[in-house]
């Protein structure tokens, strides 16, 4: 991915529940952002590992080769302090992408 200077670089951080997913998708689309990584937390709507899954999955859907190229990072499985975790049938239903 080529560095533009004239371009706000942004690093997304999501648990990606399904707003997420716009939200992700104006910023990768619009021209004056370029985003330099996503963080998923596995503490939020997602699990950890489909949400990695899942946001990997919706950069190929771009169809084009920078987006493939953004790093996707896993971040915590738990929260750090207390649980705040959605309820597992919520969960389970974002995993899936909401079956969409």
């Amino acid at each position: 991915m080529q560095k533009n200077e004239n371009k706000i670089r942004v690093l997304i951080d999501t648990d990606v529940d399904f707003d997420d997913y716009m939200a992700m998708l104006y910023l990768l689309k619009h021209p004056a952002i370029e985003v330099a990584g996503i963080t998923v937390t596995g503490s939020g709507d997602v699990h950890l590992t489909p949400g990695v899954h899942n946001v990997s999955n919706m950069l190929t859907l771009l169809n084009n080769p920078d987006a493939l190229k953004i790093p996707v990072a896993r971040g915590a499985k738990a929260p750090m302090i207390y649980s705040n975790t959605f309820p597992g049938d919520a969960r389970d239903a974002a995993d899936a992408h909401y079956d969409a």
